[in-house]
């Protein structure tokens, strides 16, 4: 097996709700990190097989947080639960920090910026995302992608249809 090639800048978002990951990615990306998704586990280890992210946001299981500790030299797992009791698990399990859900996006920015997972400066990170000339607030970038969506999928009606 190769060894996986690490990526600063880099985030793995571990979630198996849809609108919840596209939700962190959009957000993640908004704040400047390359951001990729896996819908499981098992997803997650074949994508951890290649590349090793700074940091992994995995929701609710500790076998993602034991592989990740054992198998990636302690490859930081923040976990993320809206099950607060499963917070306990995942940092005993050796999480370096857990989220509550719903997700503050300012709390995780700022347990990024604890963790000392930050941009590269040396990197480009694409860019910015802006909305009429100014780059919109985090809390309203993601609810302008979840109503594109939901146009996109239909449920909601276009004006003059």
């Amino acid at each position: 097996m190769n060894k996986p090639t690490s990526v600063r800048s880099s985030v793995l978002v571990v979630e198996d709700d849809l609108s919840v990951r596209r939700f962190l990615v959009y957000a993640l990306q908004h704040l400047g990190f390359r951001v990729s998704e896996c819908e499981d586990v098992h997803s997650a280890e074949r994508f951890l097989d290649q590349v090793l992210p700074q940091v992994v946001l995995h929701e609710s299981g500790t076998d993602l947080v034991r592989w990740a500790h054992d198998e990636r030299s302690g490859l930081p797992v923040i976990g993320m639960s809206a099950e607060h009791f499963k917070g306990d698990e995942m940092l005993d399990a050796g999480a370096v920090d857990f989220l509550p859900k719903p997700i503050d996006l300012h709390m995780l920015r700022d347990m990024l910026e604890r963790h000392k997972i930050t941009i590269g400066r040396d990197e480009p990170t694409g860019p910015t995302p802006t909305l009429n000339g100014t780059r919109p607030h985090l809390t309203d970038a993601p609810r302008a992608w979840m109503r594109a969506a939901r146009q996109k999928q239909g449920s909601i009606s276009q004006p003059g249809s």
